[in-house]
């Protein structure tokens, strides 16, 4: 009972770190602890439903739009905004959200089915508008990493967009596409 435990902390701390880059300037990479601060049903401005391939109709395609901020040792590091579509995610819940998995794309996986298997991401720097600020506990106009990411299952079926801005006074974006094997 235990070992099946521990592979599956193991699949999922793997899962982790093959979404999210981010490091102390020290080089260590600590686990993000995820806070819900927004959830809500909403309609998809064009631009998500193209990006996320909803038909655009006359009131526009359902979706769950959410905001949470990931902390690192209890620093804000990374506040993000997500849009998913409500066909693929039916009766997703704020409890399930803060209950359902270590990670949002757990939840996606265990209570629906969807499997993250690849992303795509834009990223830039931008100055910290002062809601971002607060919330990352920087000051306003401070440089903060901004990365676009499109999540896609299989077949190339995008499941998510995401912006995120990342706090990068004590942090850094690290990705390393498949590391060295012995």
């Amino acid at each position: 009972q235990g070992k099946g435990t521990f592979v599956s902390l193991q699949d999922e701390r793997r899962s982790i770190y093959q979404f999210f880059h981010v490091v102390r300037n020290d080089g260590v990479q600590a686990l993000p602890v995820s806070e819900l601060l927004d959830f809500r049903k909403a309609t998809a401005d064009n631009r998500s439903a193209d990006l996320l391939q909803l038909p655009r109709t006359a009131h526009g395609a359902d979706v769950f739009k959410l905001r949470n901020v990931l902390r690192v040792e209890g620093v804000p590091v990374v506040l993000s905004d997500i849009i998913i579509p409500c066909a693929l995610f039916p009766g997703l819940s704020e409890k399930t959200l803060r209950e359902g998995g270590a990670t949002l794309y757990a939840v996606y996986q265990t209570h629906f089915g969807v499997n993250i298997v690849r992303s795509t991401e834009e990223l830039r720097a931008i100055r910290a508008d002062p809601g971002d600020a607060r919330i990352l506990a920087l000051d306003a106009e401070e440089p903060v990493l901004e990365v676009r990411r499109i999540a896609y299952t299989f077949n190339d079926v995008p499941v998510e967009v995401r912006r995120s801005r990342v706090n990068t006074r004590n942090y850094f974006y690290l990705f390393d596409q498949g590391g060295t094997t012995a």
